[in-house]
């Protein structure tokens, strides 16, 4: 059963805790929302989310930066969001915001599946809705005037009086067009994939997000790698200085955050859903990883949320 936080950041939930859905700074609905800046914004922390702390999207966003600085995880993955860059990020992502700069700013979208327009459903938006699109792409300036002339237009129209939802759709739809026209996804140079060994470990990374939970024996994304155990072992290794066993913690360690913040369940359910062999076990691993015990970890985070 889910408490009433939003660990998902759906934008319906975002809205029942905010009691004006426009003002000069964001448009809210149950299926579209627009940040246009959080310069003067007081509740940012508060409201869209907390640091250092995973959240599943729900839906997913366009961030365009206009200033400072982001660094979160992106499914396991560590992202610097700049000025004169843009982010697309899927669905289903699971991310964690670790800092914000104090001259941070930026512009964003959120939108339900449900929102885009049914009859443009091309490579890049079918990308996008299978969860397959987590890009932080550097933009030159010509290409951020353009983007944000595309904002601006859709913060325009949701201040109008004749609000056209057709017209939102289809700016978002062009949005993303342009984004891909100007930068192919595909493109190595967008994530530094320019190496066999970072290639694996993307890879690598994208299994461990979906099966780390059940799967935690090296032999298994070895084999789903068509690579030795031996190898996989050290390609990570040499990739990103941690072993194939600590990104796998990682990952249930993140999870078992989720569900000590964001369900009511009970400790020992908890560890049952993340296939550890007893509760005493699951409670040495977490203190292990976190610093806490789960019970620690979720009254630390009730007493530190308004969201109770």
């Amino acid at each position: 059963m889910r408490q009433k936080e939003f660990s998902d950041l759906r934008i319906d939930q975002i809205q029942n805790f905010i009691e004006i859905p426009l003002n000069k700074y964001r448009f809210l609905s149950s299926d579209f929302g627009i940040v246009h800046t959080i310069k003067g914004i007081h509740d940012v922390g508060k409201f869209f989310f907390k640091l250092n702390h995973p959240y599943c999207l729900s839906e997913g966003r366009i961030v365009l930066m206009k200033s400072g600085s982001i660094s979160a995880i992106v499914n396991l993955r560590e992202y610097k969001l700049k000025a004169n860059h843009i982010a697309i990020v899927s669905p289903g992502t699971i991310m964690e915001v670790c800092y914000l700069s104090p001259d941070c700013d930026f512009m964003m979208l959120a939108f339900t599946e449900e929102f885009l327009p049914q009859e443009h459903r091309n490579n890049i938006l079918q990308r996008y809705l299978n969860r397959q699109l987590n890009q932080n792409i550097p933009i030159t300036d010509t290409e951020r005037s353009i983007f944000e002339e595309l904002f601006e237009l859709i913060w325009k129209i949701v201040n109008s009086h004749t609000f056209s939802r057709t017209t939102i759709q289809h700016l978002i739809y062009a949005l993303l067009t342009q984004i891909s026209c100007t930068h192919s996804f595909d493109n190595p140079e967008n994530n530094n994939n320019n190496t066999r060994q970072n290639d694996i470990f993307n890879r690598f990374i994208d299994l461990v997000n979906k099966y780390a939970i059940k799967e935690r024996h090296l032999a298994f994304y070895a084999n789903h790698l068509f690579l030795t155990p031996r190898y996989l072992s050290t390609v990570i290794k040499q990739s990103s200085n941690r072993t194939v066993m600590e990104w796998i913690n990682e990952a249930i360690t993140q999870e078992a955050k989720l569900q000590l913040c964001h369900s009511n369940k009970l400790i020992y359910q908890i560890s049952d859903e993340l296939n550890f062999p007893n509760p005493s076990f699951f409670c040495k691993f977490f203190r292990k990883m976190t610093g806490k015990t789960p019970y620690e970890y979720r009254t630390l985070w009730k007493k530190t949320t308004i969201y109770k």
